[in-house]
């Protein structure tokens, strides 16, 4: 993350992970940043792209993470 910031994965992991930690504030940081990379992105329009990739299971607990960091749903 430090020697390419600008990719946005690990940045929407972290995000998501803060959150799941309790690490609220830190998750909504990390969530700025996320949507200064990618702006208007909501929980619809990942899980529409996220879905070929990842299995039910897993999508689900990544989107609730980012859902509790405050990404929008719509």
């Amino acid at each position: 993350m430090q020697e390419q910031p600008r990719f946005v994965i690990p940045v929407r992991l972290k995000t998501g992970l803060c959150a799941y930690l309790d690490r609220i504030e830190e998750a909504g940081e990390w969530l700025g940043r996320l949507l200064e990379l990618q702006p208007g992105l909501t929980i619809a329009k990942y899980e529409a792209s996220a879905k070929v990739w990842f299995s039910q299971e897993f999508l689900a607990w990544y989107l609730a993470g980012l859902r509790k960091a405050g990404l929008p749903e719509d």
